[in-house]
């Protein structure tokens, strides 16, 4: 695969101990298209319309940890990876809506250029914006692979739910978002953003199906866990807040409703 320069002027940039030179703002061209080459901890933000997709790449060595995020803000998207013989061997699209965080962990199993999509599936869905961010890449730790394997499963599962989820079929997405973090639990621990993420995401359901009772107590955890773990000032602190403030508007209680607004506004 060739590269094509867009800017002349290159970056080293430290992986693995290695220095690799690498142009900023750079792309490679894969099918007669440019994809963007997508740099460590630098965001890129773009608009995304119905049935429109994006495509990124990152360029890793065999055995490597990759974390990535996109962030929805306004669009709902689905985010599918491939490795460089372009086999899809991760996809996520959780059942969020068109906000908040679709997180995305693999382990590279060869060398090459792995290409993240970020789509929208629905035709018909208004513009919206997204980030994109490589978080970190590493070598991978000992294990580290079959505990990844264990959070795709789960992101499949939880890709069915979302499906589901948007069919309004609540009885059957409630066992699977239930496995989901069962299974996140197991492996990355409570106090992890993807465990409060399936808090919210059941809560969700249950708000859905009028079980506020139920819905309540998960995202209050799934708040408390955001805080401790991403700070206050993170998007899904936002989420949380405007989660908990539908909630209660839906149960009367407007005097907390209109205080969950004014937080997540200011966050």
């Amino acid at each position: 695969m060739k590269r094509l320069v867009i800017n002349s002027i290159t970056q080293m940039l430290i992986v693995m101990g290695v220095l690799i030179s690498t142009p900023a703002n750079s792309f490679i061209l894969q099918n007669n298209k440019e994809i963007k080459l997508l740099e460590m901890d630098k965001v890129v933000e773009r608009e995304l319309k119905g049935d429109e997709r994006h495509s990124y790449t990152v360029e890793a060595i065999e055995n490597q940890y990759l974390r990535l995020s996109v962030m929805q803000k306004g669009v709902d998207v689905v985010v599918k990876v491939y490795d460089p013989d372009g086999k899809e061997v991760f996809e996520v699209d959780s059942p969020n809506g068109t906000e908040g965080e679709e997180p995305v962990e693999i382990v590279t199993e060869k060398k090459g250029f792995y290409k993240l999509e970020v789509a929208s599936l629905e035709k018909t869905a208004p513009t919206g914006k997204y980030e994109v961010k490589l978080q970190e890449q590493r070598r991978a730790e000992e294990g580290e692979g079959e505990k990844i394997k264990a959070l795709q499963k789960a992101a499949e599962i939880n890709t069915k739910a979302g499906v589901l989820y948007q069919q309004s079929k609540y009885n059957e997405v409630e066992p699977l978002l239930k496995k989901v973090l069962e299974i996140r639990k197991k492996v990355v621990g409570l106090n992890h953003p993807d465990t409060a993420t399936s808090l919210n995401n059941l809560a969700e359901v249950y708000r859905s199906q009028g079980r506020y009772v139920e819905a309540e107590p998960l995202l209050l955890q799934a708040l408390e866990i955001r805080k401790t773990v991403l700070g206050l000032n993170h998007p899904d602190i936002a989420q949380s807040l405007n989660n908990l403030a539908l909630l209660y508007y839906s149960r009367g209680r407007y005097v907390e409703t209109e205080s969950l607004l004014k937080q997540a506004v200011e966050v």
